[in-house]
């Protein structure tokens, strides 16, 4: 669905760069950006937790992405919000001279991992990991 979107706002900014329409290409290419990435930052969060279900679970690929669908409704926020700051993470280990990266980043992908599992695991076990 995707894929089709951009290619039709990317054809109709090259045409209209072509007509001498600058301007509205450049208005076409930016309401295409705006309609898009909201919709890849949706799917991609919706599959984010993939590689865990499939790692931690064992699931096969199909059962992953359902998984990982299921799990990430009404949590999309919080886990873009998630993202976000592993991200800025990785990227202040990256920034210390490319070192600081292999710790950042390791703690990333654990992250990764402790937010599959407080999806998945009820309230109670999770209650008891405090204690």
């Amino acid at each position: 669905v995707m894929v089709p979107m951009i290619a039709l706002f990317a054809i109709a900014a090259l045409v209209g760069g072509g007509m001498g329409l600058e301007g509205g290409a450049l208005v076409i290419a930016i309401a295409g950006g705006l309609v898009w990435l909201p919709c890849f930052v949706y799917v991609v969060l919706g599959l984010s937790l993939v590689p865990q279900a499939v790692a931690l679970d064992r699931l096969d690929a199909i059962q992953a992405l359902e998984r990982s669908w299921s799990l990430v409704q009404g949590n999309r926020l919080q886990l873009l919000l998630f993202y976000v700051v592993t991200g800025i993470f990785s990227l202040l280990g990256f920034l210390a001279c490319c070192v600081g990266v292999f710790f950042t980043s390791a703690l990333s992908y654990a992250a990764n991992a402790e937010a599959y599992l407080r999806l998945v695991r009820s309230h109670e076990t999770q209650a008891t990991w405090v204690e």
